[in-house]
This record gives structure tokens, sequence and C-alpha cells, in this order.
């Protein structure tokens, strides 16, 4: 089991390594261009012109740059704005202020370093003295920023010191754990995404939730009552589920609620924790969207619960089982359930990633702020940078998703061994 899962966990690398090539080029070709935009927000009377400003934003950006170097700049591969490694720095007004005690002698020597390149860069500041490094601090600066970098040796009575800044351009990307930063608002775009997951998360739970809940009584009801009436019922109620919008659903309860009773859902996000936060008022918000969307989960995990227990329940075992004497509870549920959860489990790993991303069309119509919204609001104003953090991290996700359901497979049925 062990081999197995390093084996999964290495294959995800290249999968995942795929997918930021397939996102990073399918961004760039959505119609439209951000810069464009912003530069015609920027024009002046007697400034620059519209291209001269998105030319540039483009620069400042590293967007004018080959693509090839775009991406692995993306990735983290390369540093931010510059070819090569080392930056330039400055190093000024050094002081030296000596004190002398009982105990010995102490100097505090300070000394500003000035980020004097063309990139936020990391600093290592050296204090020497005849060319032995007494001490190193590191500090990040951007472009044009300085910093006032102090050092106290004590014991030192020759009094002579320099000090020296080497830098390295500054990378960050994927690799790093950095999604970037939005072209719009200059967020970084992960602090965005950790603020809208929790909200995806529970709308995502309740949704899950409501649709194991009525799949698994009404599948696992048809399946051991074939062709009775709530068979046929259950059938029906499945069909009916996987047939219906979700969102001509939700615009129903928007309408003929507050036509007919004069109620309607919340219209702004209620917190559940933090400032403004109503446990109450959240769950009422949520349950609606959350119900809605499991009802439309259930109908394939209803289906697929029935199929499997119908093709369980014919098997050799079963009929032992029975021809013991068991209870019907416990031939059902002990021996039967566990074999034909299988496929069903398969079903329900394809719908775990809501939990993380959510739906565009119910928290769109719900006017709920999370990732589904986060994206379809990105995707209009072509912020080509939260687009693709948003992907990478779904596609992980699934990933992570797929390996646990195979994982799971084992655990169901010990027959599956991996090796």
């Amino acid at each position: 089991m062990r081999a197995y899962i390093i084996r999964r966990i290495f294959l995800i690398i290249p999968t995942l390594f795929l997918v930021t090539i397939i996102v990073f080029l399918t961004v760039r070709l959505i119609p439209g261009d951000l810069i464009d935009q912003l530069a015609g927000e920027m024009i002046e009377p007697g400034g620059l012109t519209k291209e001269e400003i998105a030319d540039q934003i483009r620069r400042d950006l590293g967007l004018d740059k080959p693509m090839p170097i775009q991406y692995l700049v993306w990735l983290g591969v390369l540093p931010q704005n510059e070819w090569g490694f080392k930056t330039e720095s400055s190093v000024s007004d050094l002081t030296v202020k000596r004190q002398e005690s009982d105990i010995g002698v102490t100097d505090t020597v300070k000394a500003t370093v000035t980020n004097v390149g063309e990139t936020r860069s990391d600093y290592e500041v050296s204090l020497m003295s005849n060319g032995t490094t007494l001490e190193a601090k590191r500090i990040a600066l951007d472009i044009g920023a300085s910093e006032l970098v102090t050092f106290v040796v004590s014991g030192n009575t020759d009094g002579t010191y320099t000090v020296d800044a080497s830098g390295y351009s500054d990378f960050s990307g994927i690799f790093q754990g950095n999604l970037g930063e939005s072209l719009r608002t200059e967020r970084p775009i992960l602090g965005e995404i950790i603020s809208k997951i929790p909200i995806s998360l529970e709308l995502g739970i309740i949704a899950i939730l409501t649709g194991l809940l009525i799949a698994f009584p009404i599948g696992i009801y048809s399946a051991i009552r074939q062709d009775s009436f709530g068979d046929y019922t259950g059938r029906t109620i499945a069909i009916l589920f996987m047939a219906v919008p979700p969102f001509w659903l939700a615009t129903m309860i928007w309408v003929f609620p507050s036509k007919w009773w004069g109620w309607s859902p919340d219209a702004f996000y209620i917190p559940l924790f933090g400032e403004g936060s109503n446990f109450i008022g959240n769950i009422r918000q949520f349950i609606i969207p959350g119900v809605l969307m499991g009802m439309v989960m259930s109908g394939v995990t209803m289906r697929m619960t029935r199929t499997m227990m119908l093709e369980v329940l014919r098997q050799d075992y079963i009929r032992t089982a029975w021809s013991k004497g068991l209870r019907e509870r416990v031939v059902v549920l002990r021996h039967a359930l566990k074999n034909a959860m299988i496929p069903v489990i398969t079903i329900i790993g394809l719908q775990l990633p809501v939990l993380i991303g959510g739906t565009v069309i119910m928290e769109q119509i719900f006017n709920l702020p999370g990732m589904g919204r986060y994206m379809i609001d990105s995707l209009g104003a072509r912020d080509y940078t939260i687009i693709s953090g948003i992907n990478v991290m779904m596609a992980s996700v699934i990933l992570l998703a797929n390996l646990l359901v195979d994982l799971t497979y084992a655990w169901l049925d010990p027959r599956i061994r991996y090796r």
C-alpha cells in the first residue's frame, strides 16, 4: 500500500505540471485584454497615450516577455522581473557607536541598505571585521526601497567594520506556494482564495450530505423492493432530480415565494463567524442552495446505488446469508451495501471538488461570495492570474480526491490489494 501511494503521488506531479501548461495557455486565449481596460482608466489630459500606458503596465507586470519566460516566472523557476540571479544593492551611512562598561566594549553598527536593482529582492546583509563575518541578517526590499540594519557586537576592540549586502532576485511562483497577485487589485490571490474557501466548503458540505441522505435510502429501498410501487417512485424521483435544471429551481424560489407570501432568501451574505456573523441566519441562507444542489447531485448517486445493489443481491454469498436466516437489515447493510459501494464511491469522488469550487450558478443566484462566484467575476474582468490560480488549486483538489477514492476501494473490498 505504501509503495502504491508513493507512486501515485509521483504521478500527480507530472499531471499537475501538464495542468499548469494548459491553464497558462488557455487563459491567455480568452478574448479581451484587461491591460487595455486598465490603461483606459489611467489616461490623463496631456499625459501619456493609452498605448504608452498599456506598454508600461505590461513591462511592470512582466507581460512583455516571451510566453515561455512568463510561464517559468509564474512557476517560480525564473525571477520575477529580470534574467540572472545577482541583483544590485547600495550600502551607505555606516555608523559605529561604542560603549564601554565594566563587562567590556559593545559596538552598535548601523548601515542603510538600498535596493538599486530592477526587481524585488532578498538580501543577506553581513557585518565583517578584518575579513571575518561576524553576523548576517536577511531582509527583503522592494525596488528602490531602503532599510536601516543594526548589528550589536561585544568584545571587539578593533572597531573596524564593513557591511556587505548580497542580493538575489525574488523567486516567487507556484513552486514557492505563491499563486500571484490580482492584475486589477494587486492583492495576493492565495489570501483571497483562503477567505472564500469556507463559503464554498459550507455550501458543498450541505449539498453532499443532502445528496447522500436522499440517494442512499431511496437507492437501497428501490433495489430490495424491485419493481414495486416504491421502486418506481424512487426511480421517478431520481430521473426528475437529474432532469430539472438547478438554476430554474433556484429562480423559482426567488420569484414565487416573494410573489405569494412576500418572502425571499437573504440578498446579502451573512458570515458564520467574525464581524456581523449570525449563526442561524447563515444556516438559513445556505440551506436552500445546499439542498437544491444536493437534490441534483443525488439523482446519479441514487441510480448507481440501486443498480449496484441489485447486482450484489443476486450473488451467491447473499443467497447464503438469506438461507442462514439472517434478518433483512443485516443482509442488506452488512453484507450487500459495502460491496456495492465501490462504483458509488467513484461517483461521490467526482462530486468532492464542489467542496472547494462551489457552483457558479448557485453562488451567483444567492449572492454567496464563494469560489465559484470569484471565478466568474475574474473571467468577466479577464484577470489572468486569478483564473490560473483557481484552476491550479481545483486541479490539485481533484487529483487528491481521486487518490482518496482509489484508496477507499481497498477498505471497502478486502480482495483489492495495491502493490
